[in-house]
């Protein structure tokens, strides 16, 4: 079911953003744009990390009924993107990471016990997290950000995809269709997941070659370079 929401509301998502690329473009900013402080973004990160991790993974009353609040958890991500300079970035990298990493951890690790715990941490949890913190933090600059905005794209979708994948494969127990093929006489082997996998191995490859294979255009070639040649 959510493979099969995921591929059609992104094929969606992706023909939307296709058929008016022409119109999206980074805005200059203006002396009247807003701009949140960086301890102000800093303290709306705790607060949302601590609320979601607890709603998550723990039971702490007063957090669970901040977050239980779907309002709360939707506007304070809302506003922090729209006035912060590394909520935009946060959110699409480390907030929205944590708790699939870590549901995956407790399930991995502690529930079905199938990774050790320290290959666990480390792999589920510490190197994902501190891959989506790093990449967030390259391209916080401004200037990197507004003149690699292909490469920015290119980046953040194969990591991203590499990222949840290998934790989907994880989370299903690592299912392997490939060592049946071996051997028909082990079909216990194929387990009800080997199909899904697959799939999601084709999705992968896609998302993958597509992003390498991607060529910007030149920022004269389009509408949007006539307008700014013309202002010039």
């Amino acid at each position: 079911m959510e493979t099969s929401f995921g591929l059609i509301f992104g094929a969606l998502l992706a023909l939307g953003l296709w058929v008016h690329r022409r119109h999206i473009a980074t805005p200059e900013a203006s002396s009247e744009s807003i701009s949140a402080p960086a301890s102000l973004e800093v303290s709306l990160l705790t607060i949302y990390l601590l609320a979601l991790a607890s709603w998550s993974f723990q039971n702490f009353s007063t957090l669970d009924n901040f977050a239980d609040l779907a309002i709360t958890m939707g506007m304070l991500p809302f506003l922090a993107v729209a006035a912060g300079r590394h909520w935009p970035l946060w959110m699409c990298l480390p907030v929205t990471l944590l708790p699939i990493a870590g549901k995956t951890l407790k399930h991995v690790v502690y529930d079905n016990k199938l990774v050790e715990e320290g290959m666990g941490w480390a792999f589920l949890l510490i190197v994902p997290m501190t891959l989506a913190l790093v990449l967030s933090l390259f391209w916080a600059d401004p200037k990197r950000l507004n003149n690699n905005g292909l490469a920015f794209s290119k980046s953040l979708l194969v990591i991203n995809a590499l990222t949840y994948y290998l934790l989907n494969f994880a989370f299903f127990h690592f299912p392997k269709p490939w060592l049946s093929l071996h051997d028909w006489t082990h079909m216990e082997r194929w387990t009800s997941r080997s199909p899904n996998h697959i799939v999601f191995t084709v999705c992968l490859l896609g998302l993958v070659i597509g992003a390498l294979v991607t060529r910007g255009n030149s920022p004269s070639s389009g509408p949007i370079g006539q307008d700014a040649e013309a202002k010039n």
